[in-house]
């Protein structure tokens, strides 16, 4: 945007002195502005300066949300504008957008020149600049319905509506495809791609429901059974999605340490600890991807005595509880043998399913929940982090819910519905076509089936 658009362009004015400064002392490589280290983390990637002192903070570009360190900088101390280190621009975090000043393009071309050798860096034109004088700013309200729509159920569709629904509103999924970085390497139909278009449909302004038949028509491709005519489990749906998501992207690897965007978004790491309480000896089973994360909801709660309700938090600490274990031990052949599972990685994207029990409670789930990075064993030989979720807490590690699933039998089969959290409390269900507005107090009354929590990031 042109700095005549934004209302703290004086701040740009009054500082002239140190963006020269800046400028004059970092750009002296080919690559444009010299790297630099970011003050708290210590990355060179994204890094930003402040205008206004010496700070330097990175700049998190990747999910188009966050903006890393020197965010939280420029509202801790209203020190509001920054220099992209890569290129020079200014960026104001009260506009949440980039500046264009005549001034500092100005200095940024004198030490160009002076410069040898300087990485060609674009420059708007006379009309351009014009055109950025002139443009309108329009940002999306707080309570905006922009991307709630429908999905026609074309024949036993609802497993997979569902799931669509949640994916098409997972904030890393979003910006991922948003902001156009899919780069397609398939010659057949791409799921991908498909993916792609349906973003670009749900997010256009459109507010009638949509027939995903085309995504429908590449993910049949993949799956090798048709969408629609017998009905399916969404889980599995859900899976396929994100294995057909990571086969169509150019960068992935098939391995469980593939550090390709979905697998980053998706996929965690579990292991099983074993310990032998006769002759303590312990051992580690294999690694374990996983997509999905299976909750045991008839465990008893001390918060809730002699009651059909138990807390989401108590079913995680259940499952990373020792338990006898049905193995003998390889050393002394006995079976005192306990084991314990720990989640060596959490995804970005927390699915938690609660598992099918003869007597299932009530699950109280809380819109954050906090969970360190290693979930690890208390047999654990480091012993890294305890294995209780409340001596465990950092806020770099809440995780806040945005989705959940709801399945009703009827009859021989069943339907699945969608709940979306839209803004603040406010959630939709998403019954196919059909949208019913709730506030998060209502939820309780409904029992889910899968609850989707997406990491925070400060």
């Amino acid at each position: 945007m042109s700095a005549f658009q934004c209302s703290h362009a004086t701040v740009v004015t009054r500082n002239l002195h140190n963006y020269e400064i800046i400028v004059g002392k970092s750009l002296v490589c080919k690559d444009g502005m010299s790297k630099v280290l970011c003050h708290v983390c210590k990355t060179i990637d994204h890094v930003h300066a402040c205008l206004e002192c010496q700070f330097f903070g990175c700049f998190d570009e990747g999910f188009g949300l966050e903006h890393g360190h020197m965010e939280v900088h420029a509202h801790a101390i209203n020190h509001i504008t920054t220099v992209n280190m890569d290129h020079g621009s200014l960026f104001c975090f009260m506009c949440s957008d980039y500046i264009y000043d005549d001034r500092c393009e100005d200095i940024l071309e004198k030490y160009r020149e002076k410069s040898y050798q300087y990485r060609a860096i674009f420059k708007p034109k006379a009309y351009e600049v014009d055109l950025l004088k002139k443009a309108k700013v329009i940002k999306i309200r707080g309570n905006s319905l922009w991307g709630l729509r429908g999905l026609i159920n074309i024949g036993n569709t609802c497993y997979a509506n569902c799931i669509l629904q949640v994916l098409l509103h997972t904030r890393i999924l979003k910006n991922y495809f948003l902001t156009d970085k899919h780069r397609c390497f398939l010659q057949n139909r791409c799921l991908s791609c498909e993916t792609y278009f349906m973003f670009q449909e749900f997010y256009s302004g459109k507010t009638e429901p949509y027939v995903p038949t085309s995504f429908f028509a590449a993910a049949e491709i993949y799956f090798k059974f048709a969408i629609g005519v017998d009905p399916h489990d969404a889980l599995e749906f859900l899976e396929k999605v994100i294995e057909g998501l990571h086969d169509s992207l150019e960068k992935s690897e098939k391995s469980k340490n593939c550090n390709c965007f979905i697998h980053d978004a998706f996929y965690g790491i579990s292991q099983t600890t074993y310990f032998c309480e006769e002759c303590k000896y312990s051992y580690c089973g294999s690694e374990i991807s996983f997509v999905l994360l299976y909750l045991d909801t008839s465990c008893d709660d001390p918060e809730f005595p002699n009651s059909n309700k138990v807390h989401l938090l108590t079913c995680l600490n259940n499952y990373i509880k020792p338990k006898l274990s049905l193995s003998a031990c390889p050393k002394c052949d006995e079976r005192n043998v306990k084991e314990q599972t720990q989640i060596r990685k959490l995804p970005h994207v927390l699915t938690i399913v609660f598992s099918d029990c003869k007597y299932e409670k009530d699950v109280i789930f809380p819109k954050v929940i906090n969970l360190p990075p290693n979930l690890s064993s208390k047999y654990d030989t480091e012993k890294t982090h305890p294995s209780d979720f409340s001596t465990c807490y950092s806020k770099h590690y809440d995780y806040r819910l945005y989705a959940s699933v709801e399945y009703r039998k009827l009859g021989g089969s069943g339907h699945y519905t969608t709940f979306l959290q839209q803004y603040q409390d406010i959630w939709f269900q998403c019954d196919d076509a059909i949208i019913t507005k709730y506030v998060f107090a209502e939820l309780n009354k409904f029992k889910f089936k899968v609850l989707f929590y997406h990491k925070e990031i400060y």
